[in-house]
């Protein structure tokens, strides 16, 4: 994994490093199934409803970041 650091001064002049970030870190479930797919009208965005989509979203719960 790749981390960002920066470098900070202490009192006694030496440098100590700082982790900025840790990266992107995703949880994501996957299912197969019908789904029902419509434009939400008040975002724009898709808004997809079902099943499957329920079920992956329990699955995705269940995982520890990374998996």
């Amino acid at each position: 994994m790749h981390t960002h650091k920066n470098k900070t001064q202490t009192r006694c002049g030496k440098m100590r490093r700082r982790v900025l970030s840790r990266g992107l870190k995703l949880k994501a479930g996957c299912d197969v199934g019908r789904v029902t797919a419509a434009v939400n009208p008040t975002t724009g965005r898709m808004d997809y409803r079902g099943r499957a989509m329920n079920r992956a979203a329990r699955i995705a719960s269940k995982a520890t970041t990374g998996q």
